[in-house]
């Protein structure tokens, strides 16, 4: 049995972190020194959180998850032996015995749901057994959290109540990253194999409809996909600072979604975005038509999206929101 529910991939596709740090410091004053935390380790956000809560005196911990059931005896084991408390759960559908070894060995356990997790515990299929056990546990951990509103009202529907706390971007953000290029470039994420999700029809749709305008796409290299000349396909890129730089779009039309940080990169950096999703100096488009009319209007007004530069330094500003965690953990320790 398989007990670490490997989705470091649908994680990376679902939520894409900034690619600069924030060198800020800060020091808590709430009495308590310094907090120790356990987060899994499998997912790309742990080294940007842990050096964000290191700046607001949270140590963080490695919690690598078992494969197996020899595993998960070392890691009751590792976990027993430890004097930390709280045992943060980035991606909320894992196997339940880990949260289950987690409670039974007293530890205070907060899942943080990100996007398809939650897809999948609202799904209809809830009556094989380790669903039901699922279900059980969620309702018995000392906290959720999600990172968008929309998230939180559809664990509502399955009883659980989820407070919106972002992930922690690692995000700064200099004035020559603010640049408006003058060609017209489209940016968009289509990860192999989930092209589909991500809404590679309109895409290309749009990029036929639309030869004037030239479309980077991200995450894919291009086989069996459309070949047309306005199509520049880049696969995986590690930095994207220099591919902003030639952006004035990002376009993003996922069939579900949490809040992906390559959304808040681009409001950081003055670019237009179109998204799936009604949001702060967002487009909302959900079907080629919206699509294709929110591109027309941002081409032919040809104008940054100043305002959202210091709303998304601002409402994302990492020392803000590890700070914000630290509280969280706080809570749990009265």
């Amino acid at each position: 049995m398989n007990f670490a529910n490997n989705r470091a991939a649908k994680l990376q596709t679902e939520s894409q972190s900034p690619s600069t740090g924030n060198s800020g410091t800060a020091s808590a004053t709430d009495g308590m020194g310094k907090i120790t935390v356990y987060i899994n380790s499998e997912t790309v956000f742990f080294n940007i959180l842990r050096s964000a809560l290191n700046k607001v005196n949270i140590e963080v911990q490695e919690l690598v998850f078992p494969k197996g059931k020899t595993d998960l005896l070392r890691f009751s084991w590792k976990l027993g032996r430890s004097d930390t408390s709280i045992v943060h759960i980035l991606w909320g559908y894992h196997h339940p015995m880990i949260y289950i070894t987690s409670i039974l060995l007293g530890k205070r356990v907060i899942v943080h749901w990100i996007g398809t997790d939650v897809l999948s515990a609202t799904s209809p299929k809830v009556l094989a057994p380790i669903s039901l056990l699922r279900r059980f546990v969620y309702r018995v951990v000392s906290l959720h959290l999600t990172v968008s509103e929309n998230l939180a009202n559809e664990l509502k529907s399955i009883g659980i109540k989820a407070r919106v706390v972002p992930l922690i971007p690692n995000m700064t953000v200099s004035p020559e990253d603010t640049s408006w290029p003058s060609e017209n470039v489209v940016l968009v994420y289509l990860p192999k194999g989930r092209e589909e999700f991500y809404g590679s029809n309109i895409v290309f749709r749009l990029a036929e409809e639309a030869p004037n305008l030239k479309f980077l796409i991200l995450g894919n290299l291009g086989e069996g996909m459309p070949q047309l000349s306005n199509i520049e396909f880049l696969g995986q890129v590690d930095n994207l600072a220099s591919i902003w730089k030639r952006v004035k779009v990002y376009l993003r039309l996922t069939k579900h979604d949490g809040l992906p940080h390559m959304v808040i990169e681009a409001l950081a950096r003055g670019k237009q975005v179109i998204w799936s999703y009604e949001y702060p100096f967002c487009h909302k488009a959900r079907t080629f038509e919206e699509a294709k009319g929110a591109l027309k209007d941002i081409i032919d007004q040809n104008q940054p999206n100043t305002q959202a530069i210091a709303w998304a330094r601002s409402t994302f500003d990492p020392l803000k929101l590890a700070q914000a965690y630290r509280n969280i953990y706080l809570e749990l320790l009265h």
